[in-house]
């Protein structure tokens, strides 16, 4: 039961990671964003080859990447930071 509901909500966020991952490319930050997600890997342990991949690993599991990607995508262009935001809200905004 536990494996059902983890695979349906990865699928449920599918959509989320692509929004996410076409504007990383879109505004040109992908080494910057690639770098720390390296970090970030190595903090969580996990083994995730692709960009999408570890892309969606960060995105889900912390907070404060979010907001590094969303101030990096805002100083490339102020549209892809609005469109991040909505996508993936913060709390205290």
């Amino acid at each position: 039961m536990k494996r059902v509901l983890t695979v349906t909500l990865k699928i449920l966020n599918l959509p989320r990671i692509i929004i996410a991952y076409l504007l990383v490319n879109f505004a040109r930050v992908s080494s910057l964003v690639e770098g720390n997600m390296k970090r970030l890997n190595y903090r969580y342990d996990v083994a995730v080859d692709s960009f999408s991949g570890m892309l969606a690993t960060c995105l889900s599991r912390d907070r404060i990447f979010q907001a590094i990607l969303e101030h990096r995508l805002t100083d490339s262009n102020k549209i892809f930071g609005y469109i991040f935001r909505i996508y993936f809200p913060t709390l205290a905004q």
